[in-house]
């Protein structure tokens, strides 16, 4: 895992330092925290501390921010399963309402067979 900084070995010493911090203020700016957080976001991908420069960096991360919207969170597994069954069965399950329907009468037989 360590390994891949060590490829770019020649790009890190190409740059200055303080255009290093100015990337990862970027990042820090861009909900990640400072520490475990940034440390692997360096390790995941080493080229984000020298591959662009800071302003290309900030306006493809206000970009992206404007792009996916913050509201836009997974429904709760109780907003999942609280639908009717045509809805859960086209939306969720990704079926036809009769599939979901002969899937329910079949597992309704065996819960029964089952309990007997």
């Amino acid at each position: 895992m360590y390994h891949a900084i060590f490829s770019y070995t020649d790009e890190l010493l190409s740059v200055e330092a303080e255009s290093v911090q100015r990337r990862l203020d970027v990042l820090l700016g861009c909900s990640l925290t400072a520490g475990h957080a940034l440390g692997n976001a360096v390790r995941k991908c080493p080229a984000v501390l020298f591959a662009s420069t800071p302003k290309s960096m900030s306006m493809i991360a206000e970009s992206l921010s404007s792009f996916f919207s913050r509201a836009q969170e997974n429904p709760s597994l109780q907003e999942i399963l609280d639908v009717p069954d045509s809805n859960f069965a086209t939306e969720v399950a990704g079926v036809t309402l009769e599939e979901w329907l002969i899937f329910r009468g079949l597992t309704d037989k065996v819960y029964v067979l089952l309990n007997l």
